[in-house]
């Protein structure tokens, strides 16, 4: 099962982009780019298999389209402009999204670890 803090922390994240989305392209399409992190969170402790899978999809999918529209919008910053508040908070959500990435496959490494029994030990034995 994933940590109780990895789960908050997918939480806030998805919360974070959906809003950036929400305000900088507007709909329910660039909400429902985080959906699948934050359901797969919030299900994660009652069905965990479930909750897992969808929490992997959905950084995956977060990832994706967090780093392309950072890039793209870094191609369209002009460097004379100073940062606005908007681009402050879109550097928060890569920073986010790039811990988040972390704690789940921390996570997940450890739940792997634990189910094959390694102890943290070579895994390569040369005899």
């Amino acid at each position: 099962m994933i940590s109780e803090k990895t789960r908050w922390l997918a939480i806030a994240t998805g919360c974070l982009v959906a809003t950036e989305a929400l305000i900088a392209f507007g709909g329910l399409c660039a909400v429902s780019v985080s959906a699948l992190l934050v359901s797969g969170a919030i299900l994660q402790s009652d069905f965990p298999r479930v909750g897992r899978i969808l929490m992997w999809v959905g950084a995956l999918w977060l990832s994706f389209w967090v780093f392309f529209a950072g890039f793209l919008m870094l191609g369209a910053w002009d460097p004379g402009t100073p940062l606005s508040i908007f681009g402050v908070s879109a550097m928060a959500a890569v920073l986010l999204v790039l811990a988040c990435d972390g704690a789940i496959l921390i996570e997940e490494v450890k739940i792997w670890r634990a189910r094959c029994g390694h102890q943290g030990a070579a895994v390569f034995n040369p005899r």
